[in-house]
């Protein structure tokens, strides 16, 4: 499960896979995904054949609710592959690929008044090879007050450009549509090349090849061994298009669901009065909401999809533990509000995609560690002292308070391997 171990200074790169390593003390692999799996297949949810069919290589105690039960005797699951019914038959694992090669997203302006580290890992080593980059990409311009330490590339596409009166180190490529302006103290430092689409002013120190737009001023400050006049243009780096509609599946499974065969009810995570443990196994599952304030458990036995209509709401932490080849795809259609120094979410991030409706807020308190694949193109994300992250979120915007970590989960790139598709490489 994820550990509640959280750190309050900065770490330097050279530290940071060994600080992560200690911060979970897990033995959990990470997930091998052999089968395809079917979730909610259909264009019209209400008719039998067009309920969900979920892959049958589960243990044979894989109930939801602790019920039990060999999934392998349920007709839904059979083999097939995981997508939603308007994402043009797009595997949901392929979908979260092409969403996530970033380690955070923004899908407008974003002004981090916080300190934020990025660095890469993986929950499973076993299909993917070597260190990849954790890039940061914004819609728009990044103004960014505090430290920023980027193992990976950084992209912005607004005319506005990037500006900086802290640290910014960029261990791969900047790239920015618009000027680059670092105000004293402040340094930039790039590794790899620069694009830059307007003047630079400040300390800006290039180690490659800096591309400069052939009418912008490059300031005296702005060190690079080779400098290129040319236009530059940079698109917008986060995807932030709704992959399919996730109200209106959480709305079909609402009626159409497999909770009365693993007889699990939809209240049962509201007020439970106690701390929760549920074993999910493969099959397609609903609640109204979650309300806890003790912790809750969710044992992943099999390729499940669970839909919440309303908020996630949580006073103790929710941990979610996955059997191998294991996945759980989270629908959620309210706000996610968390309270405390506790766990929220997978270390094994690429196994839990996230998915939020509408524009309800993600809320995280009391500097927790949270994991999984977080798909929110509407909300706002919020630390307000701080957090670490192992996966990758994608959001309308982030307002942190203090010290956020991001483990970039490299595994989320090969997510469409059990459908066919191949791996996406990594963000230049």
């Amino acid at each position: 499960m994820l550990s509640a171990v959280h750190r309050r200074t900065a770490p330097v790169w050279g530290r940071l896979a060994t600080r992560a390593c200690a911060a979970f003390l897990l033995a959990l692999g990470g997930p091998s995904c052999t089968r395809d799996v079917g979730l909610l297949n259909m264009t019209d949810a209400g008719t039998t054949a067009d309920r969900p069919a979920v892959d049958q290589n589960v243990p044979s105690d894989a109930g939801a609710g602790g019920g039990g039960g060999s999934a392998a005797t349920n007709s839904l699951c059979a083999s097939g592959r995981v997508h939603f019914p308007d994402a043009s038959g797009t595997c949901a694992g392929t979908l979260a690929a092409r969403s996530h090669r970033y380690a955070l997203c923004s899908c407008g302006d974003w002004s981090p008044g916080a300190d934020v580290y990025t660095d890469a890992s993986s929950s499973n080593p076993a299909i993917t090879a070597g260190p990849v980059p954790a890039a940061v990409g914004v819609n728009g311009k990044l103004a960014a007050s505090a430290d920023l330490s980027i193992r990976g590339s950084v992209y912005a596409s607004g005319a506005a450009g990037i500006s900086a009166n802290g640290r910014l180190d960029v261990g791969k490529t900047l790239r920015s549509a618009g000027p680059v302006t670092v105000t004293a103290p402040g340094v930039a430092t790039v590794v790899g090349d620069a694009f830059i689409g307007g003047d630079t002013m400040g300390s800006l120190r290039v180690s490659g090849t800096l591309h400069l737009a052939p009418s912008a001023t490059m300031g005296l400050a702005t060190t690079a061994p080779t400098t290129t006049r040319e236009v530059v243009s940079v698109p917008d780096p986060c995807d932030c298009t709704a992959p399919f509609d996730v109200g209106a599946i959480i709305a079909a499974t609402a009626t159409v669901n497999d909770n009365a065969a693993k007889g699990l009810d939809p209240n049962r995570l509201i007020t439970p009065g106690g701390s929760v443990s549920l074993d999910i196994g493969c099959g397609t599952y609903f609640l109204n909401s979650i309300d806890s304030a003790a912790p809750v458990n969710l044992n992943i036995h099999g390729r499940a999809l669970l839909a919440i209509a309303g908020g996630v709401t949580l006073s103790g932490g929710m941990t979610i533990i996955f059997d191998p080849g294991a996945e759980l795809d989270l629908l959620i259609g309210g706000a996610v509000t968390s309270y405390g120094p506790y766990p929220v979410g997978a270390y094994t991030a690429a196994a839990l995609r996230i998915w939020i409706a509408g524009a309800a807020p993600l809320t995280f308190n009391g500097h927790p560690v949270i994991g999984g694949i977080f798909e929110a193109p509407l909300s706002n994300v919020s630390a307000p002292s701080g957090m670490e992250v192992y996966g990758s979120i994608l959001a309308s915007s982030f307002a942190f308070g203090d010290l956020v970590l991001v483990h970039y989960d490299q595994a989320v790139l090969s997510s469409g391997l059990p459908c066919g598709d191949p791996p996406l490489d990594p963000v230049p």
